[in-house]
């Protein structure tokens, strides 16, 4: 884990969803920042804002729902690169997805920002596992 309290952002546009992902975490890393966007191009617009502003609070963890209406996860995905937006930071991208589609899980894999594909509801043995291998 960082040595400071890690920023983790979850992206999803159902608020229960994020609701429950954002408790969990909590329950687990503890002394952390945890936000939730609830469209794509809101966290889009606010990491650029972060960028320009080079502020220290660009996310250390995303958490990034894939089926979300106007703007996708792999259309913000696209968007992380086309516009650099990491270049300068390390980020763990972790794609979240109701989906059990082999294709999605596959898709994933060809982002290189994206360290691995998680099935919701995502659970406290998961997160576990993310942040102890930090």
């Amino acid at each position: 884990m960082t040595a400071s309290r890690p920023i983790i952002w979850v992206i999803d546009d159902r608020d229960l969803d994020s609701f429950i992902c954002k408790k969990i975490i909590s329950n687990i890393v503890k002394d952390t920042v945890i936000e939730t966007l609830n469209d794509g191009q809101t966290a889009i617009d606010r990491l650029m804002r972060l960028t320009k502003m080079q502020l220290p609070l660009m996310p250390d963890y995303i958490f990034l729902d894939i089926n979300m209406p106007d703007m996708d996860g792999w259309q913000i995905l696209d968007e992380f690169d086309r516009l650099k937006i990491f270049r300068d930071k390390t980020v763990h991208i972790f794609v979240l997805s109701s989906s059990v589609y082999v294709n999605d899980i596959i898709k994933s894999q060809t982002y290189p920002l994206v360290e691995d594909f998680i099935t919701k509801p995502i659970t406290s043995e998961r997160v576990r596992t993310i942040f102890t291998a930090a």
